[in-house]
This record gives structure tokens, sequence and C-alpha cells, in this order.
């Protein structure tokens, strides 16, 4: 998709190749359980999120996290989740999108039952609830606002 920007020479083309894309999530009580797997239309790995083996969350492909606590009551931290949102650059084109639980008893935990629960930024999809089982999936689409509405 070709952009245009106006410099102090004139008009000048410019390429964008991603768009901003936010996935929006809910994690029950065990997010060490959790993982999610983002594949392009060819099936490669564009995106993952995961708790690694040291205890940190990483999140390789996407720019940042924003990782809460879903419920601040302390007097009952197991029917609580938590809430998190990735956000990362994507390319137009459509995605899958698979969440895997390495217990084997989804993201559901008590009153927590969690999933995808939106998409923002450039990205659509429909939500996914995820309450039992190792993995479940899903599939997005991003298309970036047309080169005149990105510049505002």
């Amino acid at each position: 998709m070709n952009r245009f920007a106006l410099s102090a020479t004139g008009l000048m083309a410019a390429t964008a190749s991603a768009a901003p894309v936010e996935i929006n999530v809910t994690l029950d009580y065990w997010a060490g359980e959790a993982g999610i797997a983002i594949f392009d239309s060819s099936s490669n790995t564009v995106a993952s999120f995961f708790v690694n083996s040291a205890g940190y969350l990483s999140a390789p492909g996407f720019s940042s996290i924003s990782f809460t606590l879903a419920n601040s009551s302390a007097t009952s931290p197991y029917t609580s989740g938590y809430s998190m949102t990735l956000f990362g650059d994507f390319a137009a084109g459509d995605y899958s999108i698979v969440l895997t639980d390495s217990y084997g008893d989804g993201w559901a935990w008590a009153n927590a039952i969690g999933g995808i629960d939106s998409y923002g930024g450039a990205a659509t999809g429909s939500a996914i609830v995820f309450s039992s089982g190792s993995i479940t999936s899903g599939t997005f689409s991003v298309v970036p606002a047309p080169a005149g509405l990105a510049l505002l």
C-alpha cells in the first residue's frame, strides 16, 4: 500500500507495511499455563505469548503488553483472572490465532473464563471463549486505514 506524506520539499510517497493491532485477552488465575500463537495465511508464526521458564511474560512479535489483575479483590484471588492487551503491527491479511493451556482445563477457573475478548486497531474478529481443553482457535483480519486517513 502506498501512503503519501508532505515534506518541506513537497509530496513524497511512503510505503506502509503494517498496521497497529490490539488483541484484548482475559486469562484465568493460572496465567502461567496459557499460550497464544498467531499465524499468517502461509502458516508462519508472526507473534506469540507465553510465560517463560523464569516466570516472566514473553511476547515475541508484539511491541508491548498491558497486563493487570481483572478483579482487585484480595480475598478471593482464585475467582479472578487477568486482563491483557497485546499490541503489535501486522501486515494486512487474515490470521489464525491458537490458544493453548498446558494443564488442559482451558482458561477457566472458578468464575473466571478466559479467551480473546475483542480486537482493536486495524484488526477485526470474533471473540473466542476458552472454557475447557488444551487448545482452541479462531481467526482475525487486519485491514489498515486508507492511506489518506492513516496520516490524520
